[in-house]
C-alpha cells in the first residue's frame, strides 16, 4: 500500500514537471540602480499570489534574471541586493507561453527598508514575435456562448471566421471550427495543458472541457515557436484551472427553451398549423459547478468540475499541483 502511495505521488510530480514544458510562462528583466547602472547578483523571488509558491533566481553579471516554467497566475516579484532597499513589484499576470519583461530599479538604502510598487503597467509581449490573443477565465465565463462551446470563442480572435457560425454552438467532436488566416478548419491544433487533444478524424477537437474549468485559452495565429507544430492555422492552447490555498467554487445553470427563443420565419408562415403548434419544441439545460482548494497548504491543490448537458454528466479533475516552495 505504501508503494502504491509513493508511486502515485511520483506520477503526479512527473505530470507537473512535464506539463511545465508547454503550459507555463516566464518572467525576465534587468536589474539597475537609480542611475541606470547594472546591478549584478541580486536575488529575485517570484511569488504566486494564489498558491504562495515561490521561485527564486539570481541576476547574472549583466544584471539579467530569468524565472522560467511558472504556472499561469498572478505574481509578485521581490528583489534583494546588498546596499539596496528591498523592491517589491506586483501583482501582475503571467499567461501561458508568455515571456513577461519586468525590469527592476533598486534604490540605495538598508535592506530592511522596502520600496513597494503595486501600480504595475500591464505586461507587453516584447520578447517574442508570435501573434494571437489570450482569453481569460473571466472573459470566457462572462461571454454568452451558445452551447457553452469554447471553440465559438475563437471567432473573437482577429483573422478567425466561420462560414456557418451555428456549427460551433454544440460542444462536441463534430462541431465546427474556425478558419484562421484563410486556412482550412482542419489545420488548427488543439492542446489541453500541453497535451494533444486532436481527433484523428478530420483533425477535430477530441475533447472540449467545461468553460468553467479553464484558466485561460491562448490562440496563437502566427509566428509560434518550434515547439508548436502540426498546424498551419491556429494553435489553441487551453489551460485548466488549479486550486489555491483558499477554497472557492461556483454553480451555474444555463437554459434555453421554445418560450424564450424567437420563432423562425418559415415556421411563422406555416398556416396549416395553429399558432401554438408552429413553434418547434426545444429545451436545453446545462448546469454544474466547480470546487477548488488546497490539499496541502503552499504545496498541493486541486480543482473539481462537474457539469451536465441534456442529462449527460461529465466530471473533470485538474491535475494536482505538487511543487514545494523554492523549486
Amino acid at each position: 500500500m505504501r508503494k502504491i502511495a509513493v508511486s502515485s505521488i511520483m506520477l503526479l510530480c512527473l505530470a507537473a514537471i512535464s506539463s511545465a514544458q508547454t503550459i507555463t510562462g516566464t518572467i525576465t528583466g534587468t536589474v539597475t540602480d537609480a542611475s541606470g547602472a547594472i546591478v549584478p547578483n541580486v536575488k529575485i523571488t517570484a511569488t504566486n499570489e494564489g498558491t504562495a509558491v515561490q521561485t527564486t533566481a539570481t541576476a547574472n553579471n549583466a544584471g539579467i534574471y530569468s524565472l522560467p516554467f511558472l504556472p499561469v497566475g498572478q505574481y509578485t516579484i521581490t528583489a534583494e541586493g546588498a546596499g539596496f532597499k528591498k523592491s517589491v513589484l506586483g501583482p501582475f499576470p503571467v499567461e501561458v507561453n508568455q515571456v513577461v519583461r519586468m525590469d527592476v530599479s533598486l534604490v540605495v538604502g538598508a535592506v530592511a527598508e522596502t520600496v513597494e510598487v503595486t501600480a504595475v503597467a500591464p505586461p507587453l509581449q516584447t520578447e517574442t514575435t508570435q501573434t494571437g490573443q489570450t482569453l481569460s477565465t473571466k472573459r470566457l465565463t462572462d461571454l454568452p456562448l451558445n452551447g457553452r462551446n469554447i471553440v465559438s470563442a475563437m471567432l473573437l480572435i482577429p483573422g478567425a471566421v466561420q462560414t456557418n457560425p451555428g456549427s460551433v454552438n454544440t460542444a462536441s467532436r463534430f462541431s465546427g471550427r474556425a478558419f484562421v488566416n484563410g486556412n482550412r478548419e482542419q489545420t488548427n491544433n488543439f492542446l489541453l495543458d500541453g497535451v494533444d487533444v486532436n481527433d484523428s478524424m478530420d483533425n477535430r477537437i477530441g475533447y472540449t472541457p467545461s468553460v468553467d474549468a479553464l484558466q485561460e485559452v491562448q490562440v496563437m495565429t502566427g509566428n509560434g515557436s518550434s515547439e508548436f507544430g502540426n498546424s498551419a492555422g491556429a494553435v489553441v492552447n487551453m489551460t485548466l484551472k488549479s486550486g489555491s490555498n483558499d477554497f472557492h467554487g461556483s454553480l451555474f445553470h444555463f437554459f434555453r427553451n421554445d418560450n424564450l427563443d424567437a420563432n423562425s420565419f418559415f415556421a411563422n408562415q406555416n398556416t396549416a398549423l395553429p399558432k401554438d403548434k408552429q413553434r418547434r419544441t426545444f429545451q436545453q439545460n446545462m448546469y454544474g459547478g466547480t470546487l477548488g482548494g488546497r490539499i496541502i497548504r503552499d504545496s498541493c491543490s486541486s480543482l473539481e468540475t462537474m457539469k451536465e448537458r441534456n442529462g449527460e454528466i461529465a466530471a473533470l479533475r485538474s491535475p494536482a499541483l505538487l511543487r514545494p516552495i523554492g523549486v
